[in-house]
């Protein structure tokens, strides 16, 4: 008998016995809404499915179970239906919107070419690790406080890695600090995350005056400000020093990966199908590809194509293997620079909501399905022997060979993220349009001037990029992230059913129980803890819709205002530095630093608990409690 997956589990089944249970009055609406509420995390927490299907699994019950409540409490279908549409309310909310539209312009922007200019004018003749870093951070904060971090991370992983690799320094003394660059600038806008924007979002939807009107585009900016200046200190002159000097890959060792051989006119291989001969059976080996001179290619199912003479193989493993595949009779090596371009070696990274995680290379027929060929599967520093039958991990990193039009089918999907090609063009390349940055730009300053909502200005930002499409390498609409988007959706129906069903308001006595009542100072530093904590497990923005009603509660069980909570809420939410599995953006330089967890221990958690204290701190002198 089969053993069941874990989505069964850590989420089906023990979803349907909380059902049955809340059905047998074993306990009350709100412990069911908080116990499902862990189920969430623990789902998330074990990765046994995207995160999407762990939030939509745990909402889609805690919909039953509303469902079930309001028949027992005797209410009429329309308020059972009215309940429905409240938890609901998390899928059509000016919040969800604003983020689908900011992944447009942000994608907008990465295409036009401006990260990839201006990484290579930051990074071009530095040669010092230190002032490196710091030109980073000048950089990327700036850019990340007005877009995803996703493209900028992406963009500027290769840049820093071909300075390293001309410079002798080891890359994996820049990546993390990149990616902490970059989290750190994004705390100080309206838009520089969905964390914020979520927190936005859930202000304006509450019931006290204090918090209707939300955040504007500049209101974190002074807490921001002081966590930035403490966190790139800390950065720049400790936690460098804390990192492993760790190898990358090699661009040069990379390209003896790839080798072509044609078929002599008298060869023992002529007439025979691929899987006839020996071309197959060296280990390591890959047949990318069988061409002939006549124009017949294949690309797939390569093992029934029948050889003759004048056809072009191309092949991809290690050196040695290309040495034994020269001392197979009947094939002549063809020079690969004639035909340079018609190959290129990509890194790909298997993230958090891949729906390939769980499966091997071999299951996913990955030629077939991406005409591409893998090469080799890093996970962490570790280089996977039998990757073809190794099922993918989040975080493994993927050596791949392909055509150029790989990118442009391939970029904005959700399986993988393409983090590098390896081989990239010296040539100077033209100074990218200026519409995306001026687009921007606009996007941010009408909200901050007060002239229109956030919503509305990002929903128009988003529509002129795609207006402006034909000046962009691919549609700016193929970058929206629906898992993202759904786990958003979702843990604000969660954060609804905390708050109706009196949840929040136990979770919240049970913390202020713990503080005493005439010191709110030490209430926001143990909310800006919990919601990190959280958030180093979960996604940010489920951490912080799920935690929102619980810091509000705890303000007002103590009767003091409970702007500076929230405000705590937001720094803390994005203050996740500890772990690879907090922020996306940490998973992204795993592999390609050769990272290990305790690297994220040793330079990101006091750099979290930096943030945490600073705000904690600095907080009550621009918000008042």
């Amino acid at each position: 008998m089969n053993k069941p997956n874990g989505i069964c589990t850590y989420l089906i089944i023990p979803g349907m016995v909380l059902i049955a249970m809340f059905t047998l009055d074993v306990f009350s609406f709100a412990t069911f809404t908080m116990l499902l509420t862990g189920l969430m995390f623990i789902s998330i927490f074990k990765d046994v499915a995207q995160p999407s299907i762990c939030a939509v699994g745990s909402f889609t019950f805690l919909l039953l179970g509303s469902v079930i409540y309001g028949k027992e409490h005797g209410l009429t279908s329309e308020q059972i239906l009215e309940n429905s549409r409240q938890l609901l309310s998390g899928f059509s909310s000016p919040t969800l919107i604003t983020v689908g539209a900011l992944f447009v312009v942000a994608e907008g922007v990465r295409c036009s070419g401006w990260l990839e200019y201006a990484s290579q004018k930051i990074l071009n003749n530095e040669t010092n690790e230190k002032k490196a870093a710091l030109r980073i951070a000048c950089a990327v904060t700036p850019l990340s406080a007005f877009m995803n971090n996703t493209p900028v991370v992406a963009m500027f992983i290769p840049a820093i890695k071909r300075w390293a690799n001309q410079h002798k320094i080891s890359p994996s003394r820049l990546l993390l600090p990149m990616v902490f660059f970059t989290t750190l600038g994004g705390m100080c806008t309206l838009i520089g995350t969905s964390t914020n924007l979520i927190v936005h979002g859930k202000m304006r939807q509450s019931n006290i005056p204090a918090l209707q009107e939300g955040l504007g585009m500049f209101t974190l900016t002074p807490v921001a400000l002081f966590c930035l200046g403490l966190g790139i200190i800390w950065i720049i002159f400790f936690a460098i020093k804390l990192l492993p000097k760790n190898d990358s890959h090699d661009s040069e060792q990379i390209r003896t990966y790839i080798m072509k051989m044609k078929v002599s006119p008298v060869s023992p291989v002529d007439g025979k199908r691929v899987k006839e001969t020996n071309l197959q059976k060296i280990d390591g080996l890959v047949i990318m590809s069988a061409s002939r001179p006549s124009g017949n290619t294949a690309n797939t199912n390569i093992r029934n194509w029948i050889l003759l003479s004048g056809d072009i193989l191309t092949f991809s493993g290690e050196k040695s293997h290309m040495e034994e595949l020269q001392n197979i009779p009947g094939l002549i090596p063809v020079d690969l620079d004639a035909d340079s371009e018609e190959y290129q070696l990509y890194e790909l990274l298997i993230p958090q909501n891949s729906a390939l995680m769980g499966k091997s290379i071999e299951q996913i027929w990955f030629r077939q399905r991406y005409m591409a060929a893998v090469l080799s599967l890093h996970r962490g520093s570790q280089e996977i022997s039998n990757f073809f039958s190794t099922k993918l991990k989040t975080g493994d990193t993927l050596l791949i060979a392909a055509r150029p039009t790989f990118v442009e089918f391939w970029q904005n999907s959700s399986d993988f993220t393409i983090l590098s090609e390896i081989e990239q063009s010296e040539d100077k390349k033209p100074r990218p349009p200026l519409y995306p940055i001026l687009i921007t730009f606009i996007m941010s300053a009408l909200p901050a001037l007060g002239l229109i909502n956030i919503m509305t200005s990002a929903l128009t930002a988003a529509l002129l990029m795609i207006a402006l499409e034909k000046n962009l390498q691919v549609s700016p609409l193929k970058s929206v992230d629906l898992n993202i988007l759904v786990v958003i959706g979702a843990a604000l129906g969660l954060s609804v059913g905390l708050e109706t069903s009196g949840a929040a308001a136990q979770v919240a006595h049970g913390l202020t129980f713990l503080i005493p009542a005439d010191n709110p100072h030490l209430a926001l530093l143990l909310c800006c803890l919990l919601t990190w904590f959280l958030t180093e497990l979960i996604t940010n923005t489920a951490a912080v819709a799920l935690t929102f009603p619980i810091v509000v509660d705890v303000a007002n069980s103590m009767t003091v205002s409970p702007l500076p909570f929230v405000i705590g809420l937001a720094i803390a939410g994005s203050a996740s530095f500890a772990t690879p599995i907090g922020y996306q953006t940490n998973m992204m330089v795993y592999a390609p630093g050769n990272y290990k967890f305790s690297d994220y221990l040793k330079s990101g958690l006091p750099l979290s608990l930096i943030v945490i204290a600073c705000a904690s701190l600095i907080i009550p002198f621009f918000f008042k409690f």
